[in-house]
């Protein structure tokens, strides 16, 4: 379930919740804030030129262990893509 939460501080969060079945694990429950909302700001031209140059661009993040726990939301996501849709 994702939905969007104000908190006390007046901050709008992304809050996502699930449940990931893991064969011969069992299931883990996953809660958690993926993104926070912000206000508008303006980029500095160089900035700005800089974004427009590496539209279009991939970038493979190599600087992570795939112990990380980057990975293992990679991972969960893509456990329960395929229970989602059948293929375990």
């Amino acid at each position: 379930m994702i939905s969007f939460v104000t908190k006390e501080n007046g901050r709008t969060y992304v809050w996502v919740r699930k449940y990931v079945s893991l064969p011969g694990l069992g299931q883990t429950a996953v809660s958690e804030y993926n993104a926070e909302k912000l206000q508008p700001q303006d980029l500095p031209a160089e900035t700005t030129a800089a974004w427009i140059q590496r539209d279009g661009k991939r970038y493979y993040l190599l600087n992570q262990k795939y112990t990380t726990a980057y990975f293992h939301h990679l991972w969960c996501c893509a456990c329960a893509a395929c229970v989602a849709n059948g293929k375990r």
